[in-house]
């Protein structure tokens, strides 16, 4: 959780264009604040955090991808802008960096106070000052992950660094922008790892793009395969039911194609008929994953929906970082036992309750065997 305080009466922030973008396309973006009622004294300044995983912002080149221009609506007012790129997420108030998953830019007031109604306007990935040759400067990539991301806006009112912490005031509503999914590029079958005799093979069918960025259920045909055999099965939202053929093998992988619309073809985890050393079957999960609470996206219930519904892991933990976004607050460590709780199903989901515990000496996880522990920050 960031730790600075939302400001009153310091203003509000636009961002173009204001639409869905692709993931790992190139897009130049004006972001405008407007001055609100308190104003900003000379000396004051903005802060603006472009997020993680989009080209870095630079304001040295103008012949070069990321370059990033500042102006006001008064054309007497003298800005400056310097940037903090070399952190992304840590906690850094000596640097006025709160913890925001992204590299930062600053926007100095040189000489004139502003006041409501004034505006200045930010354009992160300014092309215009160089030709339209293919050689030249490009727009910013944005990230190939899908998903919401928050360009976070702070403002120091005074030039005094007053806010508390950092000596910055948050927005109380910042601009967000959507990165959509690319198109189909592959699908990924998921099977059960061991099957017995007179049961039918559960198959999720997984589609992503080129990033593996997950897209929308669409049902279709699909043709399987298995040695010489095949048959045509019809998915229902996603999932097939595969008749067990008889293995000449100890595991079976059977291919699944696609037979409409985009023709994609994968195969499926190797399938065991039987159990794995006797008496044990095998499960699959992931025990380190991230949320927004430090420097991941989404929120714990989205986290853990992924892992349950699409990626159709049978376990898994959340473990954020103790100390970044600048720290898990107690409200997001409660948010996250009251998550881990709700998806902890024996026998079907199980969820682990932790988070990633950060020393000089090392980063390790701390993982507690039921849905009930403390917070111990590094």
């Amino acid at each position: 959780m960031l730790r600075e305080k939302i400001g009153e009466d310091i203003g509000y922030a636009t961002i173009e264009p204001n639409r869905p973008i692709i993931a790992g396309t190139r897009q130049t973006w004006v972001i405008t604040y407007y001055v609100g009622k308190r104003g900003i004294k000379r000396g004051g300044s903005i802060r603006i955090t472009i997020p993680h995983t989009f080209t870095t912002p630079q304001i040295d080149e103008f012949y070069n991808d990321g370059f990033t221009t500042a102006e006001c609506s008064k054309k007497e007012i003298s800005l400056s802008i310097h940037l903090e790129s070399k952190i992304f997420c840590a906690y850094r108030p000596e640097l006025s960096h709160s913890g925001a998953f992204g590299k930062s830019v600053f926007i100095l007031i040189n000489n004139r106070k502003l006041v409501k109604g004034d505006f200045i306007k930010i354009i992160y990935g300014n092309t215009s000052y160089y030709g339209k040759e293919k050689w030249g400067p490009k727009p910013p990539k944005v990230s190939y992950v899908s998903g919401k991301y928050e360009f976070t806006i702070a403002v120091d009112p005074d030039g005094t660094r007053s806010a508390p912490v950092t000596g910055f005031f948050l927005l109380k509503k910042s601009p967000i922008v959507t990165i959509l999914p690319d198109k189909l590029k592959e699908i990924i079958p998921i099977a059960p790892s061991n099957i017995e005799l007179g049961q039918k093979i559960p198959v999720y069918i997984i589609s992503v793009d080129k990033y593996l960025n997950p897209l929308k259920c669409e049902d279709s045909a699909f043709t399987i395969r298995y040695g010489l055999k095949k048959k045509v099965y019809h998915s229902n939202k996603g999932k097939l039911m595969l008749d067990l053929t008889s293995f000449d093998k100890k595991y079976a992988v059977y291919n699944i194609n696609r037979s409409e619309k985009e023709q994609v073809s994968s195969n499926t985890n190797p399938i065991k008929l039987g159990r794995y050393m006797n008496k044990e079957n095998l499960f699959w999960g992931d025990i380190h994953a991230h949320t927004k609470y430090s420097d991941g996206m989404g929120t714990p219930e989205e986290a853990i929906s992924f892992a349950r519904d699409i990626a159709r892991l049978d376990f898994a933990a959340l473990t954020d970082h103790d100390d970044i976004g600048p720290y898990l607050s107690d409200e997001e460590w409660k948010d996250t036992i009251k998550v881990i709780a709700k998806y902890n199903v024996p026998n079907e989901f199980v969820t682990f309750l932790g988070y990633e515990y950060r020393s000089t000496l090392a980063d390790m996880n701390v993982y507690y065997p039921d849905n009930e522990g403390i917070l111990m920050c590094g």
